[in-house]
């Protein structure tokens, strides 16, 4: 989406946006967890046992809880299924 198309978007549609972030996140957040996991394992493979540090010990971020990142082969299906959850919900309220 272009910046000048981001202005158009619809407050349903941002909210839907802000939902599916949370879920699974992307941009950032996700190259930080990427990145600490890289360098976590680096680290822990060169040092004595019972030297080895956290996950959390590497993050440029720290959220509150470092959920797992996971990888689909599919990731259209899993944005059609949390935007149709998302509508489900909405259509209860």
């Amino acid at each position: 989406m272009l910046v000048s198309e981001v202005a158009q978007m619809s407050a349903a549609e941002e909210t839907m946006w802000i939902a599916y972030y949370r879920e699974q996140p992307f941009g950032d957040q996700r190259a930080d967890t990427r990145n600490a996991l890289i360098a976590q394992l680096l680290y822990n493979t060169n040092v004595k046992k019972g030297k080895t540090k956290k996950l959390q010990d590497f993050m440029l971020y720290q959220p509150e809880t470092v959920k797992p990142v996971r990888y689909s082969e599919n990731i259209d299906d899993e944005i059609l299924g949390v935007f149709g959850r998302l509508m489900t919900n909405q259509s209860k309220k």
